[in-house]
């Protein structure tokens, strides 16, 4: 049995295919500097997101995990961790709001702390992408109300 989904499209009541392919990862040094440029941060507990509004169809994970996390397995593990929280939420993610946005690349920066759970870290980075969601909300609404009084 082939571990690729089915290309067929889902059928009403048939079950959702999460998968985490290479469409969802940031994956090049000026992706990840575009999103810290924008800066838009947000933390809480073991957990640190970058995030940036994008004209790409679906959302993108990068992670960024520093050697004080952990030895090399360590930080493999939370790597693994956060992978299948963020492949868990993707398709629940909330969209921006900006004019040709339709999706955000995320950045996720694991802080040193105790373990946490999948189920703690699928909570808790959903959390921060709505948090943050809505922060770039009102980054777009006091834009778009200082753009007309500017011409």
């Amino acid at each position: 049995m082939s571990p690729n989904p089915p290309t067929q499209p889902r059928r009403p009541g048939q079950a959702r295919v999460l998968v985490f392919r290479r469409r969802h990862r940031l994956e090049h040094d000026t992706e990840y500097s575009a999103v810290y440029a924008h800066k838009l941060r947000k933390a809480r507990g073991p957990l640190s997101i970058h995030i940036l509004p994008t004209d790409r169809p679906e959302p993108r994970l990068g992670l960024s995990v520093s050697k004080r996390v952990g030895s090399a397995v360590a930080r493999a593990r939370l790597k693994r961790l956060i992978r299948e929280a963020f492949r868990q939420i993707r398709p629940d993610l909330p969209r921006p709001t900006g004019p040709g946005m339709r999706s955000y690349d995320i950045i996720v920066s694991p802080r040193r702390s105790g373990r946490a759970s999948l189920d703690e870290y699928t909570r808790l980075l959903g959390e921060l992408i709505d948090e943050a969601s809505r922060e770039q909300a009102r980054r777009d609404r006091r834009a778009a109300e200082r753009a007309p009084g500017d011409a």
